[in-house]
């Protein structure tokens, strides 16, 4: 497994997937970013970030309208490492 889908796999387990729902959201994001960096003539990174920034909104309930340049941070930043207790 590469170090990026690895990371993807555990940014969504972070956002509370089990193990293999993660595996395949990680699959599913990296397919998206490649087409997205394509169409929209991004870099695979800005499509990725977008698409990351997506999901976070989308976890808390709320619409990502995309960057308001209001200086603040990213909700990215905000996710949680995985932990194994149960809340």
């Amino acid at each position: 497994m590469d170090l990026e889908r690895e990371k993807l796999v555990e940014f969504c387990r972070a956002l509370g997937a089990g193990e293999e729902r993660a595996a395949f959201m990680a699959e599913r994001l990296s397919k998206r970013a490649d087409q997205l960096a394509d169409e929209r003539g991004l870099s695979r990174a800005e499509a990725l970030e977008h698409l990351l920034k997506v999901l976070v909104y989308g976890k808390r309930g709320e619409v990502y309208t995309g960057d308001k340049g209001d200086g603040a941070d990213s909700p990215v930043d905000d996710v949680e490492k995985p932990h194994n207790q149960a809340d």
